[in-house]
């Protein structure tokens, strides 16, 4: 009896080894998954060698059909996600396209099976190859303006993507703003 079980602990020490080995390989090729048989990396601030400390925000800059503007964060036009999401979700549906657009690569049953798998590469691919931005999302985002503005009819939402970095210097906080890049979406036919 003792002789089976040490065999079955050794087994399993194996197993454990083996799982520990290819779930590395799937961080390095595809990110972190969750769930995961490890916690993750947490690499800890965004501190650049200089000491200042770096991060991308994002501004929804509304124009409405009267001419009027309006600015909204990330927290108010996405209210309802939570807070730890609503960065990911504000990247996945609103960041800057890419420059200029890539052809999509040759059709590959690895790469259909990806898409079928996971939804968020099938969002991913779509949105890099097929539609920029579905008209779901310009539904999703017409209605929910229209809660946030009911006497408003908005006519575009323009995305500033911006990187700021501050840094505490001779007892002063020194900031400093670059814009990276806007992405603008017409909800009236008329803006455009």
């Amino acid at each position: 009896m003792a002789l089976e079980s040490r065999s079955s602990i050794k087994r399993s020490f194996a197993a454990v080894l083996v799982l520990l080995g290819l779930h590395y390989v799937f961080i390095v090729r595809y990110g972190e998954p969750y769930p995961a048989v490890t916690m993750p990396a947490f690499t800890g601030t965004n501190a650049a060698p200089d000491g200042s400390i770096r991060w991308v925000t994002v501004i929804a800059r509304v124009r409405f059909a009267d001419g009027g503007t309006a600015e909204l964060l990330p927290r108010d036009l996405l209210a309802e996600a939570p807070a730890s999401h609503r960065m990911s979700i504000m990247r996945e549906q609103f960041d800057v396209p890419p420059e200029p657009p890539a052809p999509p690569p040759a059709p590959s049953s690895r790469g259909e099976l990806r898409r079928r798998l996971f939804p968020i590469e099938r969002i991913r691919y779509e949105r890099r190859f097929v539609q920029y931005t579905p008209p779901e999302t310009h539904e999703w985002l017409r209605r929910r303006l229209g809660v946030l503005y009911p006497d408003r009819q908005p006519a575009l939402v323009t995305f500033v993507w911006s990187r700021q970095s501050a840094r505490v210097a001779d007892g002063s906080v020194q900031r400093a703003r670059e814009t990276i890049g806007e992405y603008t979406i017409a909800l009236d036919e008329t803006a455009r």
